[in-house]
């Protein structure tokens, strides 16, 4: 449940940092097109290979988060652990993370070329 409610709150944080952002871009061009001086230009802080590399790891922590989830919760010899199940959630939600960063990183890249 810990793990959920962290990953919950990383993911909330996220949406508003990075509605924030635009919101700050939004006001920077304005303010930039009032004053008629150009906006500066947004330069990329990862690169695309980091953000291809950050999908590939996030993609196998997924994958082996579920696996192991699953395992538990298939078998009736284990139904017991919790710890095994909140490291296979915790898995899942790092590997989502990570997924979500990667594809952000890889839009960012094409967005600014």
């Amino acid at each position: 449940m810990m793990s959920l409610l962290v990953f919950v709150s990383a993911i909330s944080v996220s949406l508003v940092l990075g509605r924030q952002e635009r919101r700050h871009a939004l006001e920077l061009e304005l303010e930039c097109s009032r004053y008629g001086v150009e906006p500066p230009k947004r330069r990329q802080r990862v690169g695309r290979f980091e953000g291809w590399m950050n999908t590939v790891a996030g993609l196998l922590l997924t994958g082996a988060g579920a696996w192991i989830v699953s395992l538990i919760l298939t078998s009736p010899d284990h139904a017991g652990t919790t710890g095994v199940v909140q490291l296979g959630s915790l898995l899942v939600a790092a590997g989502l993370a990570l997924i979500i960063v990667g594809v952000r990183t890889i839009r960012r890249s094409r967005a600014l070329r």
